[in-house]
């Protein structure tokens, strides 16, 4: 799908067939509020619990707005989703979710079935008359016909399902049909297992759909019309096969190896036995990071410790960063603000550290204010917040460092092109206009300037805000 180029999406991946259903596949990139002329492919979590992404996908959790312990994971039912927890004696619980229809995940139930969705039972699967299920103990795999299907048109009827649909395989679409010559067309030809009839209220006219494969059924009260089945004649195909509660098909994994049944038993050991290497180096490599870590953690730089406020940053001491920044020897910068230095924090990382002026005025109080807000704001384009120092007399910001210095710096360079260029407007609209309008907190740049735009070793253009 050259369309979904860049834009974040869930596909059903198959030995068959594959098919993507988040977003809604019948919509265009653009309806769905995506952008897929990015390049990019970058997604953000923060702690705070907003999600932002380079194809403009953005969303807060129903708890936004708390530091919590979050993660995000594809579940077994084709569903992603988000955890928190409000400390580690607690479980896990979802505060969001990309899909809230029960059974719009493709592959669920197989082909030649549908999905039903009861708020007291839960999710079913069932085949549709006629057919039978293959695997009683995984119904992704579908249900297959207990007949044979014929051409003789003489020989064929059509049994019908109300308010159930099939997504997808649609041998022809007419806009304007009425049963009969929906029914017509599927007896002309000899591979039309159906046909999708039913009334579109906003076009006001009734619709066809002939269908080659019946896949990614479902039954659904919010779908006006109903799809008729081509059975032959003769035959009490009226009840359906379905799941029961034994089934487990809520915890059916879509994502599995698909082995030939022709494979030698020299193959089965051989897997077996690279996966027990994997799993031993798993286990290895796990020991030697817990052992690493825990002498991280005897350093006399964590013996300090994160002295983590309410607002996520760490808080850094008045003397460490002037050990950082060598006593404030290497000015890289300076504006109305305050004077910035280069520094290397005790993790070993390059730091800009901004030494405030006035620091006097404001007090302690007023001045974490500030900073809370700063941490509240998360954009791919705006340059990361690492921590603080309030100590006495001294108020300092300490930034992530842009290697390749700012953009007044690169001016005369000829490392800018008109590509770069562009990509630096885009980038600056892109921030402004978060700050201005997307953000809770409403923030107007009025320094926006060369000297404040940094580019970092892969000339990635972000703003610092002050």
């Amino acid at each position: 799908y050259p369309r979904l180029i860049n834009v974040l999406v869930l596909r059903y991946d198959g030995p068959d067939i594959s098919s993507s259903y988040w977003p809604k596949p019948w919509l265009l990139i653009s309806q769905t509020g995506r952008a897929s002329f990015n390049g990019s492919r970058i997604a953000i979590l923060d702690y705070f619990g907003n999600f932002l992404s380079s194809d403009n996908l953005t969303f807060i959790t129903s708890d936004y707005g708390t530091i919590l312990p979050r993660r995000m994971k594809m579940d077994p039912d084709g569903n992603v989703r988000v955890y928190s927890r409000t400390n580690v004696s607690q479980n896990w619980y979802v505060s969001w979710q990309a899909i809230y229809g029960a059974c719009i995940a493709h592959g669920i139930c197989g082909d030649n079935s549908t999905c039903s969705y009861n708020p007291k039972h839960g999710r079913k699967c069932s085949c549709i008359p006629g057919y039978r299920v293959k695997n009683h103990s995984d119904w992704s795999y579908g249900c297959e016909p207990m007949f044979d299907f014929t051409c003789n048109r003489s020989e064929s009827t059509f049994l019908g399902m109300v308010n159930v649909e099939f997504y997808g395989y649609d041998i022809h679409y007419v806009e304007v049909s009425n049963y009969s010559s929906c029914e017509k067309l599927c007896l002309q030809d000899c591979n039309c297992k159906g046909f999708q009839h039913g009334f579109g209220s906003g076009k006001g006219f009734y619709k066809c759909y002939t269908k080659t494969q019946l896949r990614n059924g479902r039954h659904s009260p919010f779908f006006v019309g109903t799809t008729y089945l081509r059975l032959p004649k003769g035959n009490n195909f009226s009840k359906q096969e379905t799941s029961t509660p034994g089934d487990h098909i809520c915890q059916v994994k879509l994502q599995r190896v698909f082995v030939s049944s022709s494979e030698s038993h020299f193959v089965k050991f051989f897997l077996w036995f690279v996966t027990a290497i994997g799993a031993f180096e798993v286990v290895f490599i796990f020991v030697i990071w817990c052992s690493l870590l825990r002498t991280h953690q005897n350093t006399n730089a964590d013996q300090q410790g994160y002295h983590l406020a309410d607002i996520g940053f760490r808080k850094f001491s008045y003397l460490e960063l002037k050990k950082a920044t060598k006593g404030f020897s290497q000015e890289i910068g300076r504006g109305g603000g305050g004077v910035v230095y280069k520094g290397i924090l005790s993790d070993e990382r390059h730091a800009a550290i901004k030494r405030l002026y006035n620091a006097q005025q404001g007090g302690e109080g007023e001045f974490l204010a500030e900073v809370g807000i700063i941490g509240r704001l998360n954009h791919m384009n705006l340059i990361e917040m690492w921590g603080y120092c309030a100590e006495g007399k001294y108020r300092l910001l300490v930034y992530e460092y842009m290697e390749n210095g700012s953009l007044a710096d690169n001016l005369s360079s000829n490392k800018l092109d008109w590509s770069k260029w562009y990509k630096i407007a885009l980038a600056i609209a892109r921030v402004l206009a978060y700050l201005h309008e997307e953000c809770l907190e409403w923030i107007l740049h009025c320094d926006i300037k060369p000297q404040n735009i940094g580019l970092n070793y892969v000339l990635v253009y972000k703003i610092v805000l002050h």
